[in-house]
């Protein structure tokens, strides 16, 4: 059988006369080469038998020459060349978020143009917290673990949480981090991703001032209190301004509230980001220090960590969307660091076989040398052994 050609949407194919159809069997057309014109009616016969052939008048033979018959003379039905289908509908590509413009057009081409620098605990830019650090007598434990939490490579975006975990005034940074729900979060989302927190710039907005601090400054004095806050965020802008950062992450939305704005610092102000925005996945531009930086908006894990008894209280019950925020923006970043190891890598073997094949060549041209000393003086070469 010849099924007919499909026909595209919206094409008719003329109609043609069909030819007669042939008298021959299937067996007859010349197979596998089909014949041009309609398919005749195909003609079974069972083994042995010949319906043509039949004059036992036997019912039982004529019923099966029936059957024979009517099967012969049935085909499947074909569908009209001329019948239009609808082509299927094809889906837009979904439209990307503000997130995905930002990665695309700025941390991509930061990428491009990045070595291999990173922030590292001897940078001057620490100065600022240390400095900041004996001015309201807070703890080497917490400016050590401020350090390390900072130190990052340059051109990824920068994490910006609210302000120090309660324990970083007392204890080594494996153990504060481990006993840190917020950073475990971000340390098992990273590791996921294929970063570490050693590759990623994590700040505080208030730096340094954990929460206890704060709650005793407070029964110290509101004017106190906000002096202390509105100086950790100066040390905040001034390392941003060093650092130079293209993307900031924003983790806290606290900066906006009164009891955190510090007078309305730049920091506070321009900084936070809010529930609504971040489930918008919203960018915002910021001017900081004269500088132009793309403000991501996220939110504190802790909102749903902290919130074990009644989960659905929260707007992200297991932190599924601002997961997705930091899949979206860092993805790229450990793309770039397993290329940039693998090139490091090639360089260094390089860099070996480079070095062995001139060892083996000077060890070669000093024997040579060697033997052309031993021919021309022996005795000198005797006496010097």
């Amino acid at each position: 059988m010849n099924p007919a050609p499909y026909t595209s949407p919206g094409y008719s194919r003329p109609p043609q006369n069909p030819a007669p159809p042939k008298p021959t069997s299937y067996a007859d057309s010349g197979y596998p080469r089909q014949p041009s014109g309609p398919a005749p009616p195909l003609q079974y016969a069972l083994p042995g038998y010949s319906s043509q052939n039949d004059s036992s008048g036997n019912p039982a033979d004529q019923s099966i020459a029936n059957l024979i018959g009517q099967f012969s003379e049935t085909r499947i039905d074909q569908r009209p060349s001329t019948q239009e289908y609808p082509a299927a509908p094809v889906s837009a590509p979904p439209r990307q978020d503000a997130i995905h413009k930002v990665v695309q057009e700025v941390l991509t081409q930061d990428l491009k143009t990045l070595g291999n620098e990173k922030l590292l605990p001897t940078d001057p830019v620490f100065d600022l917290a240390r400095q900041f650090a004996r001015s309201w007598n807070i703890s080497d434990e917490a400016v050590n673990s401020h350090i390390k939490l900072a130190c990052g490579y340059f051109k990824f975006p920068v994490i910006l949480l609210l302000n120090p975990a309660p324990t970083h005034e007392f204890m080594p940074f494996d153990q504060m981090v481990d006993e840190c729900k917020t950073l475990r979060w971000i340390e098992d989302v990273l590791y996921g991703i294929g970063l570490g927190l050693g590759d990623v710039i994590v700040l505080d907005a208030c730096t340094l001032l954990g929460s206890d601090r704060i709650k005793q400054l407070g029964k110290e004095g509101k004017r106190k209190k906000e002096q202390a806050m509105a100086e950790a965020y100066t040390v905040t802008q001034e390392m941003l301004r060093l650092i130079q950062p293209n993307i900031i992450l924003s983790c806290q939305c606290s900066t906006s509230f009164s009891d955190w704005s510090a007078g309305g610092h730049v920091i506070a102000r321009q900084l936070c980001s809010s529930i609504r925005s971040a489930k918008n996945r919203e960018v915002k531009k910021v001017y900081l220090n004269e500088r132009a930086v793309n403000v991501i908006h996220a939110y504190h894990p802790s909102g749903f960590l902290n919130n074990k008894g009644d989960r659905k209280a929260h707007h992200d019950t297991f932190g599924n969307l601002l997961k997705s925020v930091f899949q979206t923006v860092f993805f790229p970043c450990a793309n770039w660091k397993s290329q940039h190891l693998i090139a490091e890598l090639a360089l260094s073997n390089t860099t070996k076989y480079i070095g062995a094949s001139a060892n083996n060549s000077m060890a070669k041209e000093t024997k040579g040398l060697y033997s052309s000393v031993v021919e021309r003086n022996p005795s000198r070469v005797a006496a010097i052994a």
